[in-house]
């Protein structure tokens, strides 16, 4: 059997100098091994150890959740304190003002605030939180990147908080109803019913002169298009620029291929001697109609067939048929 000292080390129990302290932990040791020996004398002592650290773990876990579980059920039921006072019932920007109407006092908050505020609403028609937030719902929705845990913050019209990146606020809606444990279902509803169906990559149509693409991607295709950067000229000099006020597109160093191993694909592949391959992009980056003349030779028979005329027609390549 072991000792007193290893019951100790192993339940990590240390002896105060305190009499009191150290018969009490003496007690936990002699209750411990005496629960060992009556339970099964051939049990390895540690496995018995490590087995009861184990369950006082996942017990002690359990006791936490519960904490938390009653912690947020507190936050989510849209009660106040009883000793509450809102805080707009002191400021004058409410004083005077009164409405019956929910709705009205809404249109009131976002034209003399600019924001849903549930307080103000509250103070001007003399409703309870939870009776105007119910009243609104569908019209506004609560953030759970701006709620902070209150229930009547945070709130945004469905104009609002149904725009934007729904992606990432579906993601996070989802994350906050798992975590509240269902309180933000009305989020999620609604912005799965307006999300549009996933696009595949391959079903996306890019033209040059697309806003919404990166100027990165863009210098990507350059040097997909053109060969490998320039040496002895930094990224950060060749990068494309793109204004989004105006919509100019800007390809610094347009003639930077003309004296390297990549002219060709410049002047012959995707260019012409006239106008390199840079210009080109640049111009179709911003919509503008490309100068280009092709030149042909157009042979007129005569009746006779002994003589024929070379013609020299330069026509636009969009005329050409």
């Amino acid at each position: 059997m072991k000792n007193f000292k290893d019951i100790f080390d192993l339940f990590n129990i240390k002896p105060k100098n305190d009499d009191n302290k150290s018969t009490s932990s003496l007690n936990d040791a002699e209750k411990a091994l005496a629960d060992f020996s009556i339970e099964d004398e051939t049990v390895d002592l540690a496995s018995y150890v490590q087995k009861r650290r184990t369950e006082i773990k996942n017990e002690k876990e359990a006791e936490l959740q519960l904490i938390e579980d009653e912690r947020i059920e507190e936050i989510t039921c849209m009660d106040l304190p009883t000793d509450f006072e809102n805080l707009w019932a002191m400021d004058a920007r409410a004083s005077g003002i009164h409405t019956e109407s929910i709705d009205d006092a809404l249109v009131l908050s976002l034209s003399n605030l600019a924001k849903v505020d549930i307080e103000y609403i509250s103070q001007i028609t003399g409703q309870d939180y939870k009776t105007v937030i119910l009243a609104l719902k569908g019209a506004i929705y609560q953030d759970p990147e701006l709620w902070d845990e209150c229930f009547y913050k945070g709130w945004q019209t469905a104009d609002e908080y149904l725009s934007g990146n729904l992606v990432k606020k579906l993601r996070i809606a989802k994350s906050a109803n798992e975590k509240y444990h269902g309180y933000f279902n009305d989020n999620i509803e609604a912005i799965t019913s307006i999300i549009p169906d996933s696009v595949a990559a391959e079903d996306i149509y890019i033209t040059l002169g697309s806003p919404w693409v990166p100027t990165d991607i863009i210098d990507d295709f350059i040097t997909h298009l053109l060969g490998e950067e320039i040496k002895n000229l930094s990224q950060t000099a060749s990068a494309t620029k793109h204004d989004e006020e105006t919509g100019i597109w800007e390809i610094p160093f347009k003639s930077r291929y003309r004296s390297t191993r990549f002219a060709g694909r410049s002047v012959n592949t995707y260019g012409t001697k006239r106008m390199e391959a840079l210009n080109i992009i640049e111009k179709t980056l911003n919509q503008k109609q490309l100068p280009f003349m092709m030149r042909f030779t157009l042979r007129f028979l005569q009746r006779n067939q002994e003589n024929s005329i070379k013609m020299k027609l330069y026509l636009p390549l969009k005329n050409r048929n």
